[in-house]
């Protein structure tokens, strides 16, 4: 069994998986860093990262949950 992380059909997978159902899908290693998120963010998401304090507030409670 190839345990192998395809990356690119990985996306492919979640971007369809975003299509279909709409929700909004990110990927995390296991250090809570975010390596794949589907291409639209909430309005409301977007409008905390837009200000440096509140990326890292989010970056952080990102890496609180994994």
């Amino acid at each position: 069994m190839n345990s192998t992380l395809n990356i690119a059909r990985l996306t492919d997978l979640l971007e369809s998986l975003h299509q279909i159902t709409h929700l909004i899908i990110s990927l995390y290693d296991t250090h809570g860093t975010e390596i794949y998120v589907c291409q639209a963010r909430s309005p409301f998401c977007e409008l905390i990262r837009c200000l440096p304090q509140g990326r890292q507030r989010c970056i952080a409670s990102d890496q609180r949950t994994i």
